[in-house]
């Protein structure tokens, strides 16, 4: 895994998903269809983006494509240009 993509695993894994249940999610995970994040979760991981990464989701941008997984959404940010902070990952 990538350094971005251990970070936004790492955030979903802690803030995102039931612990209780048993599942920790990887790189290619399917974060959305498989029901591991909710709406509110996309909404609080487009936060932790901006207030970590530094990057403002477009609107337009938070889709499937690009959330339906750790790799898909590490892939989209690092097509433009987000990188993890220092140390991270």
């Amino acid at each position: 895994m990538t350094a971005l993509e251990s970070l936004l695993a790492a955030h979903i894994n802690q803030h995102l998903v039931d612990g209780e249940s048993g599942v920790s999610v990887d790189a290619d995970t399917e974060l959305l269809l498989d029901g591991h994040v909710d709406s509110v979760g996309v909404i609080q991981l487009v936060t932790f983006i901006a207030e970590e990464l530094g990057f403002e989701v477009p609107p337009e941008d938070v889709t499937i494509e690009h959330f339906g997984s750790v790799s898909l959404l590490a892939g989209y940010l690092d097509e433009r240009g987000v990188r993890p902070p220092a140390g991270a990952g």
